[in-house]
């Protein structure tokens, strides 16, 4: 598991996808990986004064440098025409927001420049990098020049293995999930076919899916032979 500072969130942290980001972090990473969350600064101006700063996540690797995370939850809407951000919350109400990347941006050469003044990192080369989080939508495609679909993370980078455990009468528990059978309570999430295979429809990254579905390979080779066939015994 990643380390993580500090090791919980503050607990008047309103976004409920920070919470879930911390939890994958924490348990995604191996420790090697060192993550700040919600990490604060005071950052000069353009008029050389100070301003406030914060920044969702950053994540240290002793090989790979920092990352700077900005996270945007809700229903996360962007018109390029205008360039305006706006986030629906759960009550179906759209707030407007700034612009994430720009953020995102800010805050990493904030840090850098923060860095290369102190006399405890100066001597130091950090290779830096940006990055925004939507872990509630499907981003689908680039959103623009200054956010190419590799800085972003959303729904679809997310996923979870199930696992189904019986809990016996003599207190005994045993692994059951090869004999479960899975389907999709909601097929514009998941689909789930006779075969027994599960995609995600491709609408769910924009117009340019539609007509198409998502695979995610997430076991072995034998089990993804087992699933090709029956995807040809299905005529898929």
């Amino acid at each position: 598991m990643a380390r993580m500072y500090p090791e919980m969130l503050r607990h008047d942290t309103a976004s409920d996808a920070e919470r879930r980001l911390f939890d994958a972090f924490h348990e995604g990473f191996s420790d090697d990986w060192v993550v700040f969350s919600q990490v604060r600064f005071l950052a000069r101006n353009r008029k050389g004064g100070a301003r406030d700063g914060e920044a969702d996540f950053v994540v240290a690797h002793p090989r790979h440098g920092l990352l700077v995370i900005e996270v945007k939850g809700g229903g996360i809407s962007h018109d390029a025409r205008t360039g305006r951000w706006t986030s629906t919350d759960r009550d179906g109400v759209a707030h407007e927001i700034k612009d994430p990347f720009k953020q995102a941006a800010d805050n990493m050469y904030d840090l850098r420049r923060k860095l290369q003044e102190s006399e405890l990192t100066r001597g130091f080369s950090y290779p830096m990098a940006y990055a925004v989080a939507f872990p509630d939508v499907w981003a689908g495609q680039d959103l623009g020049l200054e956010a190419p679909r590799e800085i972003v993370f959303d729904k679809a980078e997310q996923t979870r293995k199930l696992k189904v455990v019986a809990h016996w009468s003599d207190g005994s528990q045993e692994d059951v999930t090869p004999l479960c059978r899975f389907r999709s309570n909601d097929e514009s999430v998941a689909l789930v076919d006779e075969a027994g295979v599960v995609t995600t429809p491709g609408n769910g990254f924009g117009e340019a899916g539609e007509g198409y579905v998502r695979f995610t390979v997430c076991v072995d080779k034998e089990r993804l032979r087992e699933v090709a066939e029956r995807i040809r015994r299905a005529k898929f």
